[in-house]
């Protein structure tokens, strides 16, 4: 699973099949602008999202994307994420524990379209057991 993120710091989500992960992995690095060309635009699904857009990208193999050397720092913070089954939640109702919280904005716009090429960075995203 992939967070990908525009120059106004929208985000979707992107995806790589394992048949192609390791076609991809060792190219895409943490914190690198690329401009992704020929990818599959579809809608996301409704669980394990990474960002609330209604789109995910897929990487197909006639996806390409180069480095864009562009002048700037862009160190994206890592983020990690749990995921809990329902019974974890139901376990501590009304026991005076901390509950999860979640925030998602509401709307999101994205200027992607799966014939044109676009710039985003990558932040690849570590799920913890």
């Amino acid at each position: 699973m992939l967070l990908l993120i525009d120059s106004k710091s929208t985000t979707i989500q992107g995806f790589i099949s394992t048949h192609f992960l390791l076609c991809f992995k060792d190219e895409l690095k943490p914190n690198t602008i690329y401009k992704l060309k020929r990818f599959s635009l579809k809608p996301s699904k409704s669980v394990y999202r990474a960002s609330p857009h209604k789109h995910t990208i897929i990487f197909t193999s006639k996806t390409t994307f180069a480095p864009v050397h562009e002048e700037g720092d862009y160190q994206i913070e890592s983020q990690h994420f749990r995921l809990r089954d329902l019974q974890v939640f139901t376990d501590i109702v009304d026991k005076h524990t901390y509950l999860f919280a979640v925030s998602i904005p509401h709307r999101y716009h994205w200027p992607f379209e799966s014939h044109h090429s676009s710039v985003v960075s990558t932040q690849w995203l570590q799920i913890i057991k």
